[in-house]
């Protein structure tokens, strides 16, 4: 991983090794945990084999997911959701 080094001691945009243990798991793991720790409540989706991997780490992360047979049906889910509850539906 490269990180873009902001100090004052190094040059400014010098490029440093950052530690390979800052960020541990998969893309997918570091969405959901993410979206976890940002507080969304639910996500709602179509599921299939392009988003398995995200779907699971969401789950994993404790954030419920609602499948939906077409996107438009997932976006009006989430709507509905954010504004009954108050809480950011995906």
């Amino acid at each position: 991983m490269l990180v873009v080094s902001q100090s004052s001691q190094d040059a400014p945009g010098q490029a440093v090794d950052a530690p390979q243990e800052t960020v541990p798991g998969t893309v997918a793991q570091l969405v959901g945990r993410t979206l976890a720790g940002l507080g969304v409540g639910h996500v709602f989706g179509v599921v299939g084999s392009g988003n398995f991997e995200v779907t699971n780490a969401l789950r994993e992360a404790g954030v419920p997911f609602t499948a939906a047979r077409h996107e438009g049906g997932a976006a009006t889910m989430a709507d509905a959701y954010a504004r009954m509850s108050g809480r950011v539906g995906w």
